[in-house]
């Protein structure tokens, strides 16, 4: 058991900010923007637009072009890139995510229950909210990290399967980050915004409390402490 910071809202402003992280990771994992690639296609000596392909965490959408328009394809993930990409990656980068989502429905938790019960009976305090925060801000960064780099080692180079590339699809340095990735980067922005909030409401107060107790003012030439 701990005590808290002064109530004065401090805590339920944290906790929302907690559950906007907490949306933005549930929109980044569900949405199919991860990675959006161009695709290219030989054609004897010549080289023509193929089409587009973007998926995220779960599923996906490729369109190929072979010259009378495009033929677009659903896809689940796990089955598309199967030899193509290491899955053990994406699915350490799903599963980072959900941890990240569990430590900060606790810090939710904290937050209000700290915020609203009686003084006697808040756990943690604010030591243990800055201690969730960090470790779901570790977990989101972890994701990301792993993610980038399956980008950069792998799914830069290729997001096709071998029958398409034997078709004379390439998406060779055409493949790009999308915005379901930089939702989560940002995801763990706003999970900062929780502890500093907390941390500048504490120092605001200490500061006052300090200001107060050392003021000195004077009535009539006599000094008042």
């Amino acid at each position: 058991m701990a005590t808290i910071f002064k109530r004065s809202g401090t805590a339920v402003t944290a906790a929302v900010f907690a559950f906007i992280a907490f949306v933005m990771i549930v929109a980044a994992l569900l949405s199919e923007y991860w990675v959006m690639a161009d695709l290219e296609r030989r054609v004897r000596n010549s080289t023509q637009t193929g089409g587009s392909k973007h998926f995220g965490m779960f599923k996906g959408v490729s369109k190929q072009d072979f010259g009378l328009g495009a033929r677009e394809r659903d896809f689940e993930v796990k089955d598309e890139f199967e030899g193509v990409a290491n899955d053990n990656v994406m699915w350490a980068t799903v599963g980072f995510c959900v941890l990240s989502l569990l430590v900060i429905c606790r810090v939710i938790g904290l937050s209000c229950y700290n915020e609203f019960t009686k003084p006697d009976l808040t756990i943690c305090g604010t030591i243990g909210i800055y201690i969730c925060c960090g470790v779901a801000f570790l977990f989101v960064m972890i994701s990301t990290c792993l993610f980038a780099a399956l980008f950069e080692l792998q799914l830069k180079k290729n997001v096709l399967r071998p029958q398409d590339r034997r078709r004379g699809f390439s998406s060779t340095d055409k493949a790009q980050l999308g915005y379901s990735f930089w939702i989560l980067l940002g995801a763990a922005g706003v999970i900062l915004i929780c502890p500093i909030i907390i941390l500048i409401r504490k120092v605001h107060c200490t500061y006052c409390f300090k200001a107060k107790k050392h003021e000195i003012s004077t009535v009539d030439g006599v000094m008042l402490y």
